[in-house]
């Protein structure tokens, strides 16, 4: 089966890192993959994807949405009519728009891997797009795969389309790669966060945690990692609150799996997810997770089993759960054991390649016959 997957750009995020993981597994499988980007932005240079077929479209300078569309369309009619596919896998919404004014034939199935896309929020302009990713929807006779099972009824209802054409494969994460971490990282007072530096994943919340932590706990560790827009408000604010000592920001990290056997709490404070890989890969290597009680977290995150849950924006809670998880042994082991047999039994990479696997043989074959 020859497969073409599109995407926006090859930025460092989860939807990247699932369309890589998802190429690599099935070219593994003996599938032909090309992964496919409108702009020429590639932070994946690590040598387990470098086997991985990349193209891209047009160089970022060249970039303007809308109005690259008509003339970027041309370019994905060519690439398209040369690598031929059987089926194409779309993993980010403007990129539907995209095939869609190309006028794709091909058989296409779109991955949702946020909320954001499919959540109207009332404006004109969000009724321009929730009328026009109708359109292109019907154009491509797209089939739906949502990562997480409470957005497969927002699918339905944004693209006026029937609950059974939408499936829902979760998120996976190689467990080979992320080991259980040891009982004693529940003594070693490590938090980390991973993510994108923006408002929208709350480092800056995370460091006013942290200010509350170490009232209780003086001797604990914040890890950052990752870039983004915050990066000068998060060094303002270690700067300021003069904790060099206790808040490394640790930038883009290629060695997630050994940071997180080295921590002993993940805080994830986003304000709004899908099916957040970083959430999975901490329950991978047994590292409990506190977050605020949002969609996404909400859905991966079981409260009081795997972690804690409170409420969004709830600094204080954030920290007396994290200085009573170092505290108590036995509740952090009992948390670790629970989250890595649930990444094994509902989060691999395997069972999730498996199963998009099925999705996109089966809308080849029936585009064939």
């Amino acid at each position: 089966m020859r497969v073409l997957m599109l995407i926006h750009s090859l930025r460092r995020g989860g939807a990247e890192r699932v369309c890589l993981n998802l190429a690599l597994g099935l070219a593994q499988q003996g599938d032909e993959v090309e992964v496919l980007s409108w702009v020429d932005v590639d932070e994946y240079q690590d040598s387990e994807y470098l086997s991985i077929g990349r193209q891209h479209l047009v160089a970022v300078s060249e970039y303007q949405w809308v109005r690259s569309i008509p003339r970027d369309a041309k370019r994905l009619r060519r690439y398209v009519d040369l690598f031929k596919p059987d089926v194409i896998q779309i993993h980010t919404p403007n990129m539907v728009w995209l095939a869609a004014w190309t006028l794709l034939k091909e058989p296409c199935v779109q991955v949702l891997h946020g909320y954001s896309s499919i959540t109207f929020r009332g404006s004109w302009k969000a009724l321009a797009y929730k009328v026009i990713s109708r359109i292109a929807y019907r154009s491509l006779n797209l089939k739906t795969v949502v990562v997480a099972e409470p957005m497969a009824n927002l699918a339905s209802t944004y693209y006026g389309i029937r609950i059974n054409n939408v499936s829902v494969i979760n998120n996976g994460v190689d467990l080979s790669k992320f080991r259980p971490a040891s009982i004693t990282n529940g003594q070693k007072r490590t938090v980390i966060m991973i993510g994108t530096l923006s408002e929208l994943k709350g480092q800056l919340l995370g460091v006013e945690a942290f200010r509350r932590l170490l009232e209780t706990s003086p001797g604990a560790t914040l890890l950052i990692v990752g870039d983004g827009p915050d990066m000068d408000c998060l060094n303002d604010a270690v700067t300021k609150y003069g904790l060099f000592n206790r808040i490394q920001l640790l930038g883009r990290r290629s060695d997630i799996p050994e940071l997180l056997t080295k921590s002993s709490v993940l805080w994830h404070l986003s304000r709004m997810e899908a099916m957040p890989v970083t959430v999975l890969e901490a329950m991978a290597t047994g590292v409990p997770v506190i977050g605020f009680r949002v969609r996404g977290v909400r859905d991966t995150v079981q409260d009081k089993i795997t972690g804690h849950l409170v409420a969004h924006g709830d600094i204080e809670a954030v920290a007396e759960k994290t200085s009573r998880l170092f505290a108590q042994k036995d509740e952090w082991e009992a948390f670790s054991k629970r989250s890595r047999l649930i990444a094994e039994t509902r989060f691999s990479v395997e069972t999730m390649i498996l199963q998009h696997r099925k999705v996109l043989e089966e809308i080849a074959v029936c585009h064939e016959q």
